[in-house]
């Protein structure tokens, strides 16, 4: 019960909600995450750090840079990965951010992009790529289940 407190919690601020729903598309550094939200580095930053504490993201450093990236290997997260794929449906801001996302990453601004990183399978570890399998078919579904009115 307190590990999904935790992870509610962490999901009700709408900052922190935003940078998960960006999180599922790619990974991202804090600069990127500073450019798609509009927003300070010292407030990315604790908000990234909230998340990390719940458990929802993980860090990892490439080229100088640091980068977060979802934890997609804790069976626990994924029922609220999946909330927040659907929620990218429904909410304009959530599409927006996605929007931008794109944008940015056409114009060549991406730091991650800039820097050349290339991004690892955390651990290498066929737990890992399960779980990127599962964030796809759960990816897959909820735009399934949006396209067939169920949402």
């Amino acid at each position: 019960m307190e590990r999904a407190t935790k992870l509610l919690k962490a999901l009700s601020e709408p900052a922190r909600l935003r940078i998960v729903s960006l999180l599922t598309w790619r990974s991202l550094c804090v600069s990127d995450l500073q450019l798609l939200l509009n927003a300070s580095q010292p407030y990315v930053s604790r908000h990234l750090a909230f998340l990390h504490g719940a458990g929802l993201v993980f860090r990892t450093r490439r080229n100088g840079v640091d980068l977060y990236y979802l934890n997609l290997m804790d069976v626990v997260i994924h029922p609220y990965v999946t909330l927040v794929i659907e929620l990218q449906l429904t909410r304009p801001t959530l599409k927006a951010d996605r929007d931008k996302l794109e944008q940015l990453k056409a114009q060549g601004v991406l730091r991650a992009d800039r820097s050349g990183i290339e991004i690892e399978k955390p651990l290498g570890s066929a737990q890992a790529e399960n779980g990127i399998e599962l964030a796809a078919t759960i990816s897959r579904a909820a735009g399934s289940l949006s396209e067939g009115g169920v949402l």
